[in-house]
């Protein structure tokens, strides 16, 4: 039983290390990688429409460039969401841009057309509703 103990210390020990270290990293706060498509954000949308696991592998934790209209904005303590639209009112593509990374008043207008690059990170569908989601981090208005 000590033995056990003794091995759930050390172990919780170096979860704690481990996520400490990750906490503690740096993170780039806009992509500087180039991007490997440019799209708008309904062809981004209707590409993984028509085939979600060729996309994902295709585009997974790469920067591509999108044009699209904005739909909604949303600011908050420490960043600031784009919402692009989607092919309908159930589709939309959500742009994450650190609080530092874009002034409050260079935040773009609803209804206005914008090109971001940014990292993909998922599409996700809501099963309730449906809802077709791309989601982007580490954005940047180009």
């Amino acid at each position: 039983m000590k033995k056990f103990f003794t091995f759930l210390f050390i172990a919780a020990l170096g979860a704690g290390g481990f996520a400490y270290y990750f906490y503690q990293q740096k993170t780039e706060k806009t992509t500087t990688d180039k991007s490997i498509a440019v799209f708008t954000s309904k062809d981004l949308l209707t590409e993984f429409n028509a085939n979600e696991a060729g996309a994902n592998k295709k585009y997974g934790d790469q920067t591509i460039t999108l044009e699209g209209t904005v739909f909604n904005t949303t600011v908050s303590d420490n960043n600031i969401l784009i919402e692009l639209e989607g092919n309908d009112a159930l589709e939309s593509v959500i742009c994450n841009f650190d609080i530092t990374s874009l002034p409050i008043e260079k935040i773009p207008k609803i209804g206005e057309s914008i090109k971001i690059k940014g990292k993909f990170i998922a599409f996700t569908i809501e099963p309730l509703m449906e809802t077709k989601t791309i989601s982007m981090v580490q954005c940047l208005i180009i």
